[in-house]
């Protein structure tokens, strides 16, 4: 009897175009007039337990690994529920562990998608209510500031992670120790962060001690393990030792293929630094391989505007640049400034590198701007595709 009564109430709400069957996903989806009625008719404190139910709801189904591809959809899926769930948290000043921690998760999922705005409001508020929860030095409160710091060094915002990350590791290095696990992928994240500013001396012994941990605890073929080789690469080769770089190198790409797959996304980190080696080392025909094969990896996993992908962009126009191919170099330097204009402004570091050798390239060949606008053959797919189902505006 109760299953006739509520197909009966459920078939007159379909009628009325008040409630709407998902069925590929078994769902039924509220019109937005009846969740108000619903609401107006509680009690304060109702609403705020529905409120609490909601939270939790969304916090058991939103995926626990939103930085793997494969758990992307889901994440798609359940995003508008997430952020439903922020505008709870607000009115309700839910201070919950779990609200805390979907917000968390769907904001490194954000920031996977290259969506960093939206990514930042919600890890900054996942990170408030970490602190007021736990305090400020509770390992919770050092993976929140990771996962900000690493949305703001891929921005090129070094200034405002260097002391996210230093923070969060003087707390890991407390509790649970400074040989735990979780203490070398922020070594690293850190060590990058040097790197990346050209600070080797300082980026060096971080990475051979993330190295040394990975190493020790989960074993040399880790797939985290190829992260801090690939950075010691980078400094071998930076210091013109190109044959131990291209060794390390070599490793780190060899490890992400046998542990993931040789599709896997984290794969074009491998490819794009022994390309960057092999430029290094005037061996043109593979280095142009390699970006080939990275771009393409970077393109099917994270589509073509994304910050990932114009790294890769950005690298290999320089290198055909130097290969004497100024018109190819342009192209990719254009398609690079569309998305980091986009994705991190007009005035970002990054974007205004970009910017400078595309104008440099074009000047030098002889070409304008609106040329390199029009000749990109990847552009107006680019912006077609640009969030790849998702918008910040």
């Amino acid at each position: 009897m109760p299953n006739t009564l509520f197909n009966q109430a459920l078939e007159t709400l379909l009628a009325f175009s008040l409630v709407k069957r998902l069925a590929d996903q078994r769902l039924l989806s509220i019109h937005r007039l009846v969740q108000a009625v619903q609401r107006e008719r509680m009690e304060p404190r109702e609403q705020r337990q529905w409120a609490e139910r909601v939270m939790r709801a969304v916090n058991l189904v939103f995926p626990h690994d939103p930085q793997e591809v494969d758990t992307w959809p889901a994440c798609q899926r359940y995003l508008e529920q997430v952020q439903a769930s922020d505008t709870l948290i607000g009115q309700h000043q839910l201070l919950l562990p779990e609200a805390a921690d979907v917000l968390d998760r769907a904001g490194l999922y954000l920031h996977e998608r290259g969506l960093y705005r939206l990514a930042e409001s919600l890890l900054l508020r996942a990170l408030s209510l970490c602190e007021q929860l736990l305090g400020e030095a509770h390992p919770d409160v050092a993976s929140s500031l990771h996962g900000l710091a690493t949305l703001y060094w891929e921005q090129g915002k070094y200034a405002e992670a260097e002391p996210l990350l230093l923070r969060a590791l003087s707390i890991w290095e407390a509790q649970p120790g400074p040989e735990h696990p979780l203490v070398p992928l922020t070594l690293h994240n850190l060590a990058s962060l040097y790197w990346r500013q050209g600070k080797y001396a300082e980026a060096e012994p971080l990475f051979r001690r993330a190295l040394r941990i990975w190493e020790e605890h989960m074993g040399p073929e880790f797939h985290h393990v190829a992260f801090p080789l690939l950075g010691l690469a980078g400094i071998a080769g930076a210091a013109g030792n190109y044959e131990e770089a291209e060794r390390l190198a070599r490793q780190a790409l060899r490890i992400w293929e046998e542990q993931l797959g040789p599709e896997h996304p984290s794969v074009a980190y491998g490819l794009w630094g022994l390309a960057l080696i092999s430029a290094q080392q005037g061996r043109a025909s593979q280095a142009e391989a390699l970006f080939a094969r990275a771009l393409a990896l970077r393109e099917q996993h994270l589509g073509e505007l994304h910050v990932r992908t114009a790294q890769v962009l950005h690298d290999f126009a320089g290198f055909l640049h130097g290969q004497g191919r100024p018109r190819e170099a342009a192209l990719l330097y254009q398609r690079a400034l569309t998305t980091r204009e986009r994705l991190l402004g007009p005035e970002n570091p990054l974007t205004l590198d970009t910017r400078t050798l595309l104008q440099a390239v074009l000047a030098e060949s002889g070409q304008t701007q609106e040329v390199a606008d029009v000749e990109s053959p990847h552009k107006q797919e680019g912006m077609a595709a640009a969030k790849n189902g998702i918008s910040e505006e």
